[in-house]
């Protein structure tokens, strides 16, 4: 902690704060936490280095940071409270943040599983595209500027400090051909001094995902212009198994080299997550539900057309506990899906189903454990199952 900048900022805020610390450090300066004398409240004060202040043009990109988080307001985006700068000194004031960085999470861990990475990348995309929209590009998202508050559980985007205005006349600070951002997120176009847009912003988070889930960054998967959007996407899959390629492939859309083959703004690719969250294996597995029970009423009036075949006079149905091997974030498979069937077998004619009461009873005995198969089929033919349906649901 260097102590001739703890008294400058002292100096410089007066009465308003009490300095209580050093907090941490980053490429835009120091962060020192501190208390509000009036209202007791905690905060987070940002100062930049005494050398890089004296930079116009550094200091000049510091005021945006200020301006830009001031005008963002967004329960995604830590705000501003204020700011001052004179003599090589400049400082903002934020709300103190209780909790923990993704990148802190990342070390800690090592990786995340999937619906905690889906939980912070919908609010942090929202955040994004309402950025965005005020045609403000971050161009520097990365693990260490996204925060968890312990208190909420919010995802929040800090550090406005490189971002970029899209205005065409506003290039005084921060121009194309300047190489700003941290290396392991940025875009081809970010590494080679190129014009950025929203799209590099969500290439960068979802570069952020891809580390949260493999547990390394999207560069150490390959050269940058060497790796293919399938590489990306099977390597995705390796990390999490039971991820199917329809939502790998939704999750790393904004991972192209190539800018325009990226989702066109934030919503897109929220809507692409959020449609293959609703796409959740309840669905899917549906589809070959139909099918099953398609072939199954085909092959019941092949057996009644059959008349060297005797049928049942009553046949019946029974629908056993599935076996589900596959963890869903949305949904009770093991409870869902037998349900389905259950009214999708009442359109097979002349015929009854035994649903719940068969399951019920399983359950009676046996809890959550699930009984051999003779047991099961002992227990429908107890309640005059003719035939069974049992179903086993994987990724």
């Amino acid at each position: 902690m260097d102590t001739s900048t703890i008294e400058e900022l002292r100096a410089a805020i007066g009465d308003r704060y009490e300095i209580e610390g050093f907090l941490a450090e980053g490429g835009m300066g120091a962060v020192y936490t501190a208390r509000n004398r009036s209202l007791g409240s905690r905060v987070a004060v940002k100062v930049l280095p005494p050398e890089v202040a004296a930079s116009a043009v550094r200091l000049a990109r510091f005021k945006r940071e200020a301006a830009l988080a001031a005008n963002l307001s967004h329960p995604h985006i830590v705000p501003v409270f204020e700011f001052d700068a004179s003599e090589g000194f400049a400082y903002l004031v934020m709300p103190l943040v209780e909790g923990d960085t993704l990148a802190d999470l990342i070390r800690e861990k090592g990786r995340l599983d999937y619906p905690t990475v889906h939980k912070l990348i919908v609010p942090v995309a929202g955040a994004l595209g309402f950025a965005h929209s005020r045609n403000v590009v971050h161009r520097d998202i990365k693990p260490a500027n996204i925060l968890l508050e312990e208190a909420t559980g919010r995802w929040l985007l800090t550090d406005f400090g490189v971002a970029h205005v899209t205005d065409p006349g506003d290039t005084e600070i921060t121009h194309t051909g300047a190489v700003i951002g941290t290396p392991a997120y940025m875009t081809p176009e970010q590494r080679w001094g190129g014009e950025v847009d929203g799209r590099s912003d969500l290439y960068s988070l979802a570069a952020v995902g891809y580390q949260a889930l493999c547990g390394t960054t999207i560069d150490k998967l390959s050269g940058v212009l060497a790796r293919s959007m399938s590489d990306i996407k099977e390597s995705v899959r390796k990390a999490v198994p039971n991820m199917s390629q329809e939502r790998a492939r939704a999750l790393t859309l904004p991972l192209s080299n190539v800018r325009e083959e990226r989702p066109d703004s934030a919503e897109a690719w929220v809507e692409a997550l959020e449609t293959e969250k609703k796409k959740s294996p309840i669905t899917r597995f549906m589809a070959l539900a139909a099918a099953v029970i398609a072939a199954f009423v085909g092959g019941w009036f092949a057996f009644r057309q059959d008349d060297r075949i005797a049928a049942p006079a009553v046949p019946a149905v029974a629908v056993l506990p599935f076996q589900v091997e596959i963890r869903s974030d949305t949904n009770d498979l093991a409870s869902v899906l037998p349900q389905a069937f259950d009214w999708q077998l009442q359109y097979l004619p002349d015929h009854r189903v035994l649903g719940a009461e068969v399951r019920n009873e399983v359950f009676r005995r046996y809890g959550e454990t699930r009984p051999p198969l003779d047991t099961l089929l002992s227990i429908a033919g107890g309640f005059g199952a003719t035939q069974t349906v049992q179903g086993r649901v994987v990724s």
